[in-house]
């Protein structure tokens, strides 16, 4: 937060205000905060709101020219506080991180900051804490979190590029809106959730008509089997061979 605060006051105004807004929680991250922008004395500029309501949510929305998320949390497979600034014009700044990257359109609708996680191979440690039950939930995704990097200068970088080009954010604002729209809104997703369903039903026909066809198939041949088996008896194939062994016995030179 004291980064991006420099990054503002780099475009050369102190007009500008973060508004700080989300679930406060059991109150030790918003404390930390408060504590963090007394420090960096910078409480002129930062206001925090915690836990809003949805008119006071959407008060907020309304009254912003840019939204921010830089999130390095395992759980936001979706993100759906940037598609709301979308759907209410709003151009973006976030991490580029997990669902983030399927919702917005980096440099269209949204300006995306490098974030980094490590490789694969040390989480495994974490995964083990929290599978045997020494860490809760919680501490499995804090400790993830911890171990994910935003960069903050980008981040500073992505603030002076929106609050300094008015045209910009305007345009980026208004692609955000449409691609909500287009692709987010209610009406959309429910019709793609009925083509999903359609598809799967679908898919569920053929497999049931494949099944019944092999079956069919198989029954198809084991019938051949037993009328085969019918007209040409094995006692009678049996007997059929006893006999012509027998008549070759008698007719050999060495038949007594």
């Amino acid at each position: 937060m004291p980064q991006s605060r420099r990054a503002v006051i780099d475009v050369g105004t102190n007009s500008v205000k973060l508004l700080v807004a989300g679930s406060s929680g059991d109150g030790d991250y918003l404390r930390f905060m408060r504590d963090q922008a007394r420090a960096e004395n910078v409480e002129a500029t930062v206001e925090f709101v915690p836990d809003p309501d949805e008119p006071r949510k959407l008060h907020l929305i309304r009254a912003a020219d840019a939204f921010l998320s830089l999130s390095d949390n395992i759980q936001e497979t979706f993100g759906l506080t940037p598609v709301e600034a979308m759907a209410a014009g709003l151009p973006v700044i976030a991490s580029d991180w997990d669902g983030y990257r399927d919702t917005l359109v980096d440099g269209e609708t949204a300006l995306l900051v490098p974030t980094d996680l490590p490789q694969a191979g040390p989480g495994r440690l974490l995964a083990e804490r929290h599978e045997d039950g020494r860490d809760s939930y919680d501490q499995y995704c804090g400790l993830a979190s911890l171990a994910t990097a935003v960069d903050l200068a980008a981040a500073g970088e992505a603030f002076t590029t929106l609050l300094g080009d008015p045209g910009r954010r305007a345009a980026m604002g208004a692609a955000g809106q449409a691609r909500a729209r287009a692709l987010l809104d209610w009406s959309v997703v429910i019709r793609r959730y009925q083509e999903l369903w359609g598809e799967l039903s679908a898919i569920r026909a053929a497999a049931k008509r494949s099944a019944a066809t092999a079956f069919g198939g198989a029954f198809a041949i084991a019938s051949s089997i037993r009328a085969v088996g019918r007209r040409r008896p094995s006692m009678s194939i049996s007997g059929r061979c006893r006999s012509r062994r027998r008549t070759r016995a008698t007719q050999s030179p060495h038949a007594a």
